[in-house]
């Protein structure tokens, strides 16, 4: 006999109402001060339907409805230390909606909150030629909707707790008119506190997540680009650039199984830019120069009850010509 096939219908509906309000306040001609609040009111309906349903005792007609009213807001203040530098400060709760997954039968799962501290420094020196800015962060969250990939199907579980504590630095240095380096570097750590979990590799007991890195946080990161610019008399002119970028290690599965660990890498690419008179552009360009074989995703698979990866994409080289309209 044929096998009866399974149809599912699922249907989301949303709603969300937003009202917000923010000023600044100059307290002197260096300093500034900045606050807002926001409401925020969503509602959310999922309905789902399975006909000719071949596993009994799972659902198979499904209506759920929740709604979330949440206040957030903004603290934050800026000073100039002189006409070049100026260092911030700033603390924000932020808020995501709670929401359903799709093909499962307990599957809401609830809002989540952060608190987020930064404080930072911006400027311009060297007459110019050096931008650097600097920031350090702390986020906390409650109830982090973390993303899981159990029997085929991605869902969203909440953790107790995560934090995320960093240290980010960017560049740009004009040493000449015809030359540029730009850059920057990332320090983070990104993990759960208190997460408790199925691993669909290694059921049925629940597995202890605290310590376990967050998805795709490497815990260093960097990027270097340098460009060589040469203009014509006649309005055109030509740019070279390289760019590389590396990642540390990290894991694609909050599990952080052996299998779901993407090694640390660096990618580089070329390109190179001829301009006439700001109407005509073509590039031609190199992604991924040393054809690096790169896994992006590892996830589990029950069908086949192993594994399953998605490569990035390997070297490419191409062309591109614009035109800009008056």
């Amino acid at each position: 006999a044929a096998i009866p096939f399974l149809d599912f219908i699922n249907t989301q509906d949303t709603e969300s109402l937003a009202f917000f309000v923010q000023g600044s306040y100059h307290v002197s001609d260096r300093l500034r001060l900045t606050a807002g609040v926001r409401r925020t009111d969503d509602d959310k309906t999922n309905t789902q339907t399975i006909t000719n349903n071949i596993s009994p005792g799972k659902c198979f007609d499904l209506k759920l409805q929740n709604d979330w009213q949440e206040m957030t807001y903004k603290l934050s203040a800026d000073f100039d230390v002189s006409e070049s530098v100026m260092v911030y400060g700033s603390y924000a709760k932020g808020y995501k909606s709670g929401g359903f997954n799709t093909g499962s039968c307990n599957n809401a799962f609830d809002p989540e909150t952060v608190a987020a501290y930064e404080v930072g420094l911006k400027s311009t020196l060297a007459d110019g030629r050096l931008r650097l800015n600097l920031a350090a962060y702390n986020y906390d969250y409650q109830d982090f909707q973390a993303r899981l990939f159990i029997n085929n199907a991605s869902l969203v579980e909440n953790a107790t707790d995560v934090t995320n504590t960093g240290f980010e630095a960017e560049f740009v240095w004009v040493p000449v008119d015809a030359v540029q380096i730009d850059g920057g570097v990332s320090f983070m750590k990104s993990e759960f506190e208190e997460f408790m979990s199925d691993d669909p590799m290694d059921p049925p007991e629940l597995v202890d997540l605290e310590g376990n890195q967050t998805l795709r946080a490497p815990d260093v990161s960097y990027s270097v680009g340098l460009q060589f610019t040469h203009v014509f008399e006649q309005g055109a002119d030509i740019t070279f650039r390289y760019e590389a970028a590396y990642k540390d290690d990290y894991y694609t599965a909050v599990f952080n199984n052996d299998f779901a660990r993407i090694d640390s890498h660096t990618l580089q690419s070329v390109r190179v830019i001829s301009n006439v008179n700001n109407r005509w552009e073509l590039t031609g360009f190199i992604e991924n120069v040393t054809d690096e074989e790169l896994l992006e995703n590892i996830l589990p698979s029950a069908t086949i009850g192993g594994t399953i990866g998605v490569w990035s994409p390997p070297r490419l080289w191409g062309l591109q010509l614009r035109y800009r309209m008056e």
